[in-house]
C-alpha cells in the first residue's frame, strides 16, 4: 500500500524538481525553473516565489521563517546556497531563545540575472539588484547594489559589472 501512494505521489511531483529534494508550504516554483537534489524550500509561515528559468542547485536551503523570499527571473544558484528569513529575538536575557520567538517581516528580494556562488549565505531582510554576481562563499548581510560583484564575509562589494572593459 505504501508503494502505490508513494508512486502517485511521485507522479504528481514536477520534472523541474529533482526526486530528492523538498518542497513544501507556500513555495511558488515555474515549471522552467530547475530545484537539484537534496535541495529543501519551505515557505514555512510566509513564502517563496521563485522566478521564470532559475536553477537551484544540489544541496541548497530556502526557508521564509515568517516573512518572504522573492527570487527574480534567471537567477543561478551554486550548490550549497542557504537563504533565510528566520531570526531569533535573543534581547531578553531571563527567558530562553527557544521562547522568544523568530522576528517577522524580514524579507529577503533577489533581482533578474543573478549568480550566487557556491555555498553562499543570504541573511534575514537583504535586498540584493539586478545583475548581481557573489562570490563563493559569501556571506550576504546587507543590500547588494544594482551590477555588483560582491565577496567575502560579510559581502562587500568589490567591483561592478557596468565598469567593466572588455578589451
Amino acid at each position: 500500500m505504501l508503494k502505490k501512494i508513494k508512486k502517485i505521489i511521485a507522479s504528481f511531483r514536477k520534472s523541474n524538481i529533482h526526486r530528492y529534494a523538498i518542497v513544501k508550504r507556500k513555495c511558488f516554483i515555474p515549471l522552467n525553473t530547475r530545484i537539484g537534489p537534496w535541495t529543501v524550500i519551505d515557505g514555512e509561515g510566509g513564502e517563496v516565489h521563485i522566478g521564470e528559468r532559475c536553477s537551484v542547485n544540489a544541496s541548497s536551503w530556502i526557508g521564509a521563517g515568517y516573512s518572504r523570499i522573492s527570487i527574480g527571473d534567471d537567477v543561478r544558484m551554486g550548490a550549497g546556497v542557504k537563504i533565510s528569513c528566520s531570526h531569533h529575538i535573543f534581547s531578553d536575557v531571563n527567558t530562553p531563545i527557544r521562547e522568544q520567538g523568530i522576528q517577522k517581516g524580514l524579507d529577503i528580494v533577489i533581482g533578474n540575472d543573478c549568480w550566487l556562488g557556491m555555498g553562499v549565505i543570504i541573511c534575514p531582510g537583504v535586498t540584493i539588484g539586478q545583475g548581481v554576481v557573489i562570490g563563493a562563499g559569501s556571506v550576504v548581510l546587507h543590500d547588494i547594489p544594482d551590477f555588483s560583484i560582491a565577496v567575502g564575509s560579510p559581502a562587500k562589494v568589490v567591483k561592478h559589472r557596468i565598469d567593466q572593459s572588455f578589451e
